[in-house]
């Protein structure tokens, strides 16, 4: 691993692949190893509603495909989105 500026191991998209698989989600976010715990039910319901607008709105123009979180993206700076929209 490289190391960064404050002298620990900066973490590579290759240690996050050797990583536990648990009910967490697992992020490596320039070089830190940051673990979050799985969304509430709540925080569930509230995305399945705002995909539901979403979906509606990117099919009735032929935008793409809108993909729900959480998913594998290398080499994007995206934060942590809870969807995005594939371009055809």
């Amino acid at each position: 691993m490289p190391q960064n500026l404050i002298n620990k191991s900066a973490c590579t998209h290759e240690d996050y692949f050797v990583l536990q698989q648990d009910f967490n989600r697992h992020e490596i976010i320039e070089g830190d190893h940051v673990v979050t715990p799985s969304p509430t039910p709540r925080h569930q319901r509230v995305l399945k509603n705002l995909q539901f607008i979403l979906e509606a709105h990117i099919r009735s123009r032929d935008l793409g495909t809108l993909l729900a979180a959480p998913i594998d993206v290398l080499g994007a700076n995206l934060g942590s989105p809870a969807g995005f929209a594939l371009h055809p």
